[in-house]
């Protein structure tokens, strides 16, 4: 059985699942879709895993692109695997059917794994280390099963009840929250300021971009080109000299926690 797994992460915890996965099916290929330059996407594998966090009740801008240009041939077995930073959230199901309906196609295996939470805006805040460690060793073992279940290629589709009934329509439109104000304020990085007391110009904030959009010169700049709001360059900076600030939405990063969830040696260039 030949698999390939690809995946879109910001601050690790998608990176984490789809490596585990890639290590556990063997004869497995990990591509990082925010870095593959390609025109055209064409799934080759007999098992084609798809691995992204949740964003607002809803796909990344820039897995949802990626799906829409998969090609994948009917006899594929295709599994999703979404991370979330809250047990209940839900809300892919609705885009994710959009998605493979126009394929002509469906997606045999669905999951979501809930892990730490790295989205510091509004009324949240990162997860602290020791819950973050706690949900790790459950995703962990959850991913060991899911393996068993792919290798088998059986067919499961496990969603949240915001996948159900009218909540996908409320969770789209709902203020704030909803995947609609996410696209309204999307790839807004004006937002983000850098504190130049603060930082060391140590450069991990480009190197941590998931779609290279921050560049470290004489001075930090936001390219504006293709912000996907991972918020990964707040996450990751040693000094905490990033913020996200947003006056008119009522955001500030000011005082939260930070997240990481890769590795020594790791990082979402892999």
């Amino acid at each position: 059985m030949s698999a390939t797994i690809y995946y879109f992460s910001g601050t690790g915890n998608s990176y984490r699942v789809a490596k585990a996965m890639c290590e556990g099916l063997g004869n497995a290929e990990l591509i990082n879709i925010a870095k593959e330059q390609r025109t055209k996407w064409e799934g080759e594998s007999s098992v084609i895993g798809i691995v992204f966090p949740l964003y607002y009740f809803g796909i990344p801008i820039i897995a949802e692109e990626f799906l829409r240009d998969l090609e994948i041939s009917e006899d594929t077995y295709v599994f999703v695997i979404v991370t979330r930073g809250e047990p209940m959230a839900g809300g892919t199901k609705r885009q994710l059917d959009e998605v493979f309906a126009v394929k002509g196609r469906g997606y045999q295996f669905f999951q979501y794994i809930t892990m730490g939470n790295n989205f510091p805006l509004y009324g949240f805040d990162c997860s602290k280390e020791g819950l973050k460690e706690k949900r790790d060793d459950k995703a962990d073992k959850k991913v060991l099963k899911f393996i068993s279940d792919i290798k088998m290629k059986r067919r499961s589709r496990v969603f949240s009840i915001l996948d159900y009934r009218s909540f996908p329509t409320i969770t789209y439109s709902m203020p704030r929250y909803g995947y609609k104000h996410f696209l309204e304020i999307y790839s807004n990085d004006d937002c983000f300021k850098i504190d130049e007391d603060l930082c060391v110009m140590c450069g991990k904030c480009e190197y941590a971009c998931s779609t290279g959009n921050m560049m470290v010169g004489s001075k930090v700049v936001w390219k504006h080109e293709d912000c996907q709001m991972c918020l990964a360059c707040y996450n990751c900076c040693p000094e905490n000299a990033i913020q996200y600030v947003d006056p008119d939405n009522k955001v500030d990063t000011q005082g939260k926690r930070q997240y990481w969830n890769f590795r020594k040696n790791e990082n979402n260039h892999q």
